[in-house]
């Protein structure tokens, strides 16, 4: 059986690989798609997680600090402070930064340093002045460049990372008071409190949300395109299998001669359709190994990271083991319909 596969493989070797590149193009940019899916999950995640929170406190009626920002008061946050021992205001806004001639769309999160928020800094140090920022690396600014928001002139001393979300928009980091300033004019307000404790009262008009609370509100504006990746990867699979079905049934209708003879000189059914399901699954794992090389070289490209971890790459892999299953069906019908006496007619049957 695995000769016979081998040696049609080595006689259809050009039209094997052809098939094997188209259906390794269609595996990549699915590979992609769960990618981009993966990383729209994982940066909401991980931008919950940078924040040590037990708890969030926000104005009774908001679904989120990152959705809405509702802001606190002065006087709510000092009754919450006086309840909540350790509780400290941020700021959460999205703003539009200018630099080197270009705008940019940004998260603004506004934070007191050891106050239950640890971004990552990569580079440089995180603001300590007013008129301090630290950017994404996403941005590519380097430190001690300039940048503009709401015409006012700041300046960038560090580089974060793993604090992105709303699809790759990059964070801008400052101090609280900047941010107040920035977002409220100056006045003593927050979008959010958070606390490492759990609260047993809080006063009227406030809620307490916990992580996974925050997390799925976070998460609810990216469902509508989450959901149009999974329909496109679904509709691509349909593709592979189209693509590697259409292959099996090409080369079963060249090989009913072979069929016939092999069946003439004693060769089962069975080991005829092992050979064709063997050759099939080559080609499904073949445009696999294709697909992941192809997705390695394209995702650097991508304006936004495309997290591609082990479990996409497994997935990939038994992916297209289904695949090749199912469309090594189309020739099994040829293989069993086949008369052997054709081999002494000089033809195989007709399709």
């Amino acid at each position: 059986m695995l000769t016979i596969t081998l040696r049609d493989i080595q006689w259809r070797a050009r039209r094997f690989a052809l098939g094997a590149v188209a259906t390794a193009l269609v595996f990549a940019a699915t590979l992609l798609l769960a990618g981009l899916h993966a990383s729209f999950l994982n940066e909401s995640t991980q931008t919950v997680a940078s924040f040590t929170a037990g708890r969030w406190i926000v104005p009774a009626g908001v679904t989120g600090p990152f959705t809405q920002n509702v802001p606190l008061s002065a006087q709510q946050q000092a009754e919450v402070q006086r309840g909540l021992a350790g509780a400290t205001p941020v700021v959460i806004s999205a703003v539009v930064m200018r630099a080197a001639g270009q705008d940019y769309s940004a998260d603004l999160i506004g934070y007191q340093p050891g106050g239950g928020f640890s971004p990552h800094i990569t580079a440089g140090r995180a603001p300590r002045a007013a008129d301090e920022v630290a950017t994404d690396q996403l941005l590519h600014l380097p430190i001690g460049s300039v940048t503009t928001i709401d015409g006012r002139r700041w300046r960038v001393v560090g580089s974060v990372a793993g604090l992105t979300y709303n699809v790759g928009t990059p964070a801008l980091l400052m101090t609280l008071q900047a941010a107040r300033r920035l977002v409220f004019g100056g006045q003593q307000q927050a979008s959010a409190m958070i606390t490492r404790t759990v609260p047993r009262n809080l006063p009227t008009g406030l809620r307490a949300m916990t992580n996974a609370q925050v997390l799925s509100d976070l998460r609810r504006p990216l469902s509508t395109a989450t959901s149009a990746i999974e329909v496109l990867a679904v509709l691509l699979f349909v593709v592979a299998i189209g693509v590697i079905g259409l292959m099996v049934y090409l080369s079963s209708l060249d090989r009913m001669p072979e069929f016939a003879v092999y069946k003439a000189v004693g060769v089962s059914d069975g080991i005829l359709l092992g050979s064709l399901i063997l050759q099939t699954m080559a080609f499904a794992l073949v445009a696999a190994v294709l697909a992941v090389a192809a997705a390695a070289l394209m995702a650097p490209h991508f304006p936004i990271p495309v997290s591609i971890g082990l479990g996409l790459y497994v997935a990939l892999f038994g992916a297209a083991f289904l695949v090749g299953l199912a469309a090594s069906v189309v020739g099994i019908r040829q293989v069993t319909r086949v008369d052997p006496a054709a081999a002494f007619a000089g033809r195989g049957a007709q399709a």
